[in-house]
């Protein structure tokens, strides 16, 4: 005889529990760590005391095969973030041709001279870090006819980046992206150190790059609004290890590859 459906409480979350042949007859693995994710999300978002849908999730696909970031896509993830052209240029085609249109977002570091492909594939890239790659960027977009939103980010020095705008360049580089046409400003993007200590759903355990978030986020108040078309200053901060500490200081997008696609095949497995 089946049971019914109960519900527990992990770690904050509500979980339904269904019965086991039930669960693997609708659910796959993809489906499941996507779910978890989203989960990780809306708690760490109700804890901060904000809407869960103010924090958007970016797959990272670049650990997938296109088959399986269409499976994702096909899940309801429209999002997708690549961090290499010769990769997102590709796995964009496949993609269209199998009929489906994610936004796609170009989150790696970006040469001038691979700028018009991703100009061409992306309608986001978050890692726009010198004033000459936001002119060439700008150039691109009005030959292409594109509207191209950016994220400026930030070097965080904790994190041993050596990319990315110096706290004190961020205002030059804020307006000069604001008197460009065919460029809109969305915000700053950073990345943390990684900590082997952190864990999911585990906001103590992610301090340290709580610090970091926490500076940037500072920084971005530094910034005067009327630069952000959307009045507002977002932040493109958090990955798997670290979500929580990031939704808990801003984050408005979080980009997670790991959670979303381990113990899944890896992109060699099916071409």
């Amino acid at each position: 005889m089946t049971r019914p459906a109960r519900a527990c409480n992990l770690q904050g979350c509500v979980f339904d529990l269904v019965p086991t042949q039930s669960k693997r007859a609708v659910q796959s693995p993809l489906q499941a760590n996507l779910e978890r994710v989203r989960a990780r999300i809306a708690a760490a978002a109700s804890a901060a005391g904000r809407a869960g849908d103010d924090v958007a999730l970016l797959a990272v696909t670049k650990s997938a095969s296109a088959s399986l970031v269409a499976d994702l896509v096909r899940l309801g993830q429209r999002d997708l973030g690549e961090n290499r052209v010769d990769v997102l240029g590709p796995k964009a085609a496949a993609l269209a041709e199998a009929g489906l249109s994610p936004r796609w977002h170009m989150i790696g570091h970006l040469q001038r001279n691979k700028a018009r492909r991703a100009v061409e594939c992306a309608s986001v890239v978050h890692s726009v870090d010198t004033l000459k790659l936001i002119e060439t960027l700008a150039r691109l977009a009005a030959e292409l006819g594109r509207e191209l939103e950016v994220f400026l980010e930030v070097r965080a020095v904790d994190a041993g980046e050596r990319s990315g705008f110096e706290p004190g360049a961020l205002p030059a580089a804020a307006q000069a992206v604001a008197s460009l046409p065919h460029l809109r400003l969305r915000g700053l993007m950073a990345m943390a150190a990684p900590c082997e200590s952190a864990r999911a759903f585990d906001l103590g355990s992610q301090a340290p790059a709580r610090r970091t978030f926490a500076a940037v986020r500072r920084l971005g108040d530094t910034l005067p609004l009327a630069l952000f078309p959307s009045g507002r200053v977002e932040y493109s901060m958090g990955m798997s290890a670290d979500l929580e500490a990031a939704v808990a200081e801003g984050s408005t997008c979080v980009r997670v590859g790991t959670a979303l696609f381990e113990g899944l095949e890896r992109p060699e497995a099916r071409g």
